[in-house]
């Protein structure tokens, strides 16, 4: 992770009113993929709220930030912010977490499924000669 402060004021300066901003997020574009040597850059959700607070004809003169490169992809956000990728390595990490704890409770359930026909099953047998001992009178009175 590498930290950058991004100059913007000279760029944006002789742009027109009404695309300052716009400009100033192609700018930092184009600063990571010099820098990073990236293919493709992503603007964190913050930075563009950072660069767009003032509007479209007013962004700020410089803009510190932190960026990652993964596969060929630069992802940028404000300094001391997490990082997209920071967020989906959290994201597989929880759902890996997740994926345990329903195995464990699955395999319990397995558990207990088991028990149950087992216990039916043993029920059943101790069952059936009561059952059978408690028909044959009935038959006999009603002969």
């Amino acid at each position: 992770m590498r930290t950058y402060t991004i100059p913007l004021r000279r760029k944006v300066r002789n742009t027109e009113r009404q695309a300052k901003t716009k400009r100033a997020t192609t700018e930092v574009r184009a600063f990571i993929k010099k820098h990073m040597k990236a293919t493709e850059v992503k603007i964190g959700r913050q930075l563009n709220e950072k660069l767009w607070e003032n509007g479209i004809r007013n962004p700020p003169g410089k803009v510190v930030v932190d960026t990652e490169l993964k596969e060929g992809i630069a992802y940028v956000d404000l300094h001391g912010v997490e990082l997209h990728s920071q967020v989906l390595v959290k994201k597989e990490a929880e759902e890996k977490q997740k994926e345990a704890a329903e195995k464990k409770t699955s395999k319990k359930k397995e558990t207990l499924e088991e028990e149950v026909v087992e216990e039916k099953k043993v029920s059943k047998k101790t069952d059936a000669p009561q059952e059978a001992a408690e028909e044959k009178p009935a038959s006999k009175k009603k002969e």
